[in-house]
């Protein structure tokens, strides 16, 4: 059995016409009949059933069409790796922290596949920055997006946002409290998790005194930033999960009482990476919406 005559199987499953898969596969209609009648006596089985013009697949076809697409689908992936083992595949696999695969990531994702017509992207949504790094050491993800700096000499570490930490409220509360400035009354919205940038942030409600009035903890940063819209409380965040908001005049600042503190977001690859069309292209596309 050849991948030809499998080949030519599967497209005459998918159309279940001879014509369309000679036309596709740019054969003659003959040559197609005969690769598949010489599938059918190597198998002993039946795999269409013709009513003039019209087939249809046997249970042995469909059998034999669920296997097909599985062995074709092998191939394709295996073609892939192998192509990665002699620098920049067709594939490019990204692993990003939630919050910002939420935020950021997302808004470029369709100008990325523009600018690269060939790529496929694969996203991994990955909560712990340490992750990440571990897995670009292990050529897990080629492409790594972290919270903090990473600074190893087979690491390129690129800077692509530095987003200010803001204390923030809805509009209707900033007009409610903004003369007795009394923000303490009311709930202070938490994002709880243990990563760089959720300690980030509750370093800053400690620096802040903040913490003493009831908090409200949450695990995830955009229901976070609806509970700010719909009035539930303040909330301390970076500057790019409310930039919208604060643009809108939706979400208000607040001042904070230390100096400004920033979280840093990092791009990190191998740097014998640092020569791939996709890498590049993504860089700048990320470089350009933080800027």
């Amino acid at each position: 059995m050849d991948l030809k005559s499998l080949n030519t199987f599967y497209f005459a499953s998918k159309f279940l016409n001879f014509t369309k898969t000679a036309q596709a596969l740019n054969f003659s209609q003959p040559a197609v009949t005969t690769q598949i009648k010489n599938l059918e006596l190597e198998l002993d089985q039946k795999l269409f059933i013709r009513a003039g013009k019209k087939i249809a697949l046997t249970q042995a076809g469909e059998i034999l069409f669920g296997y097909t697409k599985d062995i074709f689908s092998m191939l394709d992936e295996m073609k892939l790796e192998l192509e990665s083992l002699n620098g920049e595949g067709r594939r490019i696999s990204i692993a990003a922290d939630m919050n910002f695969l939420t935020i950021s990531l997302t808004k470029i994702l369709y100008k990325f596949y523009q600018d690269n017509p060939s790529i496929e992207a694969q996203i991994n949504a990955v909560e712990d920055s340490n992750k990440i790094f571990r897995g670009i050491e292990r050529n897990e993800y080629d492409v790594g997006i972290v919270y903090g700096d990473y600074n190893l000499p087979y690491i390129e570490n690129v800077t692509i946002a530095d987003n200010p930490i803001l204390l923030v409220c809805s509009k209707f509360f900033y007009d409610l409290h903004r003369e007795n400035k009394n923000w303490c009354h009311l709930p202070l919205i938490k994002y709880k998790n243990s990563s760089f940038y959720g300690s980030s942030l509750n370093n800053s409600i400690k620096k802040n005194f903040l913490g003493d009035q009831r908090v409200i903890e949450m695990n995830s940063i955009e229901t976070v930033r609806s509970s700010i819209i719909n009035n539930v409380g303040i909330a301390i965040v970076t500057k790019d999960v409310v930039s919208d908001d604060l643009k809108k005049g939706t979400i208000m600042e607040i001042n904070l009482k230390s100096e400004p503190e920033y979280v840093k977001t990092s791009l990190i690859y191998l740097k014998d990476k640092s020569d791939w069309n996709s890498i590049k292209s993504l860089k700048k596309l990320l470089i350009d919406l933080q800027g």
